[in-house]
């Protein structure tokens, strides 16, 4: 059956009324979180950049694409060889547009987590508080390093660098572990998105100063 050209310019109009569909549920999704971000309590910006940043946008993307499935097979089966060449290409492109969009999106949304972390951290430490705030510091630091804002990593590294020493105020053993713990998963990280070791000399320094401050409790205790 010879498909018209009028058919496959109707089939292509399907393809791109799905995707810029996808495409501004996506807007829509990533800024809801950004406001939530800014407004919610720090225990829930940790559940909310694990589970919704990393998991819903893809949930979202299949149930679209599912849904998308059938209609489309349905018109594909009666597209001619020639034309598919056409179609894959459409697909491809529009598929590399849509994961562009969502990364953009999650990098924004690790941004906004990563700010409201940073003002959290500067907060606790005006007000004495040296647990939270060297937690605030190592949460910002791995949400940039999600964001790819190496501006405002660089200056959470070198801050983490100065109060590093301060974990010797944080009395709670336990707490101790999990700070030492975070500062422990946050480097990892920090080397998995740089193998060049570009902040070879900002991890040293924040383990020296993290280092004495240990030592400052046992000795103290």
């Amino acid at each position: 059956m010879e498909i018209s050209n009028t058919d496959i310019s109707t089939f292509l109009n399907m393809v791109d009324t799905f995707y810029n569909n996808a495409w501004n549920r996506l807007v829509l999704y990533g800024a809801l979180i950004i406001v939530i971000v800014g407004i919610v309590m720090p225990i829930i910006l940790q559940y909310i950049s694990r589970r919704i940043q990393q998991s819903k946008n893809i949930e979202m993307e299949n149930k679209l694409r599912e849904e998308f499935t059938s209609v489309i097979n349905l018109k594909a089966e009666s597209i001619e060889e020639k034309d598919k060449n056409t179609i894959d290409n459409y697909f491809e492109e529009k598929e590399m547009k849509l994961k562009d969009m969502s990364n953009l999106l999650n990098k924004k949304i690790s941004y906004s987590i990563g700010l409201n972390f940073h003002n959290l951290a500067l907060q606790s430490g005006k007000e004495g508080d040296s647990y939270h705030m060297i937690h605030y510091f190592i949460s910002a630091a791995g949400n940039y390093i999600d964001a790819k804002n190496e501006g405002e990593l660089k200056t959470i590294l070198n801050a983490l660098e100065d109060v590093g020493v301060y974990i010797n105020k944080v009395k709670d053993s336990f707490d101790v572990k999990e700070l030492k713990n975070s500062l422990d998963n946050m480097i990892y990280k920090l080397d998995a998105e740089y193998p060049d070791k570009r902040y070879s000399r900002e991890i040293i320094g924040i383990k020296k100063t993290f280092s004495k401050g240990v030592k400052i409790t046992k000795n103290t205790n």
